[in-house]
């Protein structure tokens, strides 16, 4: 996310149209995994606080519109405090 969102709600998914666009030529398709931190938020930590979530949360929607109808997979993996399992979901 630390290299998307660089400014809060501002989100540049340029190095991944042209990854995604490399990796189309050679018959792959590309599964991104949106996950980890992003310095702006909770120290960089993954999202801890309700403000990173929501964060995170605006930043998932973005990728997924973006990417949306480009054979391209978004995968979303986070950790509710306390739990030991991590729910998953594909966009």
């Amino acid at each position: 996310m630390g290299g998307i969102e660089r400014a809060p709600g501002r989100y540049d998914f340029a190095a991944y149209d042209r990854l995604k666009d490399h990796l189309a030529r050679a018959g792959v398709r590309p599964m991104f995994i949106l996950d980890y931190g992003n310095r702006l938020y909770d120290h960089g930590q993954s999202p801890r606080s309700d403000s990173a979530r929501a964060a995170f949360a605006r930043f998932a929607t973005a990728a997924a519109r973006h990417f949306r109808g480009q054979g391209v997979i978004c995968f979303s993996s986070t950790r509710r405090a306390g739990s030991d399992r991590a729910p998953s979901r594909f966009s």
